[in-house]
């Protein structure tokens, strides 16, 4: 969800000056383009960056903003081209790569069947667990305590809650996924 700046830097190291230049930057899955400083000279669609000429010595560069998807390749690789031919080609292809830290919005929501229940009664208390993503969750566990004013009966979790601890082990929680427990 982060946004983050592919700062491509083109230069001629001559001897003579460089015509029909060009940089293709076709983004990777991992990443959403924003914007660009190029004023035009960058087309998405293409992933072509179009230089021109370059003199001998001349440097130019190009910021491209860009968001960072929750899944995808996140190295981008960026091709530079020309007319005239190239003493050293080794130096005409770099690659950046970010390392996303996956974010989680979870949430839960506890509501109970009765509000106002007799002494004696039973009460179904349900909690209920949601991931907003962006990414998917791991290692996702609530902790239950039951308060002194109440007797733990039966839940519906399969073991999962564990009445010792007042743990409920929920694991792995995909991108708008949602899980409950009564």
């Amino acid at each position: 969800g982060d946004q983050v700046i592919f700062t491509l830097e083109v230069s001629n190291n001559g001897p003579s000056a460089a015509t029909g230049v060009a940089v293709t930057e076709n983004l990777p899955t991992g990443y959403t383009y924003v914007s660009d400083n190029g004023a035009g000279a960058y087309v998405t669609a293409t992933g072509i960056w179009t230089i021109g000429d370059l003199a001998n010595g001349a440097d130019t560069s190009l910021e491209i903003t860009c968001t960072v998807n929750a899944t995808g390749d996140y190295t981008n690789t960026a091709t530079l081209t020309g007319t005239e031919d190239d003493p050293d080609p080794s130096n005409d292809e770099d690659d950046a790569l970010t390392t996303p830290n996956p974010i989680s919005d979870l949430v839960i929501v506890k509501s109970v069947d009765e509000a106002t229940p007799n002494v004696g009664d039973q009460v179904i208390f349900t909690l209920e667990v949601s991931n907003n993503g962006p990414s998917a969750a791991t290692g996702v566990a609530v902790t239950e305590n039951l308060p002194t004013g109440y007797t733990y009966v039966s839940d519906n979790g399969s073991g999962a809650y564990a009445t010792a601890t007042g743990i409920w082990t929920i694991g792995n929680l995909a991108d708008g996924a949602d899980t409950s427990l009564e």
